[in-house]
């Protein structure tokens, strides 16, 4: 099986962030999470892609 990286970007007040992570986690997987209302940087990087 091939190695994926999630990285998935949120805000807290996002409940479509949360059932995402919700859903990753009921599977087992592995995400790394940038909470864009803390890092502006996370921000550009998320509006680029």
């Amino acid at each position: 099986m091939q190695h994926v990286k999630i990285k998935i970007y949120t805000t807290p007040t996002c409940p479509y962030c949360r059932k995402a992570k919700q859903y990753f986690k009921s599977l087992g997987l592995r995400f790394q999470e940038a909470d864009v209302s803390r890092n502006p940087k996370e921000l550009e990087v998320m509006y680029r892609k």
